[in-house]
């Protein structure tokens, strides 16, 4: 893991990463890393996701994940 330290940009351009059949946690990190508010519905492996993959998203977006 490394530390950057400076401000998360907060901008536009970020994309939305492909996060279908990862962990809640990893899934969950990577969207948060992008400014992203995560919505978990269920338990396990992401089995699908509100935001398309690829999409350009602004901080505080809300996605919400579907586990199984």
């Amino acid at each position: 893991s490394r530390l950057v330290v400076g401000k998360k940009k907060n901008s536009i351009n970020d994309m939305v990463p492909n996060v279908a059949g990862m962990s809640e946690e990893v899934a969950k990190l990577k969207l948060e890393e992008i400014g992203l508010k995560v919505i978990l519905i269920g338990k396990g492996t992401v089995k699908s996701q509100s935001i398309d993959p690829g999409m350009k998203v602004g901080s505080a977006q809300k996605i919400i994940l579907e586990l199984s």
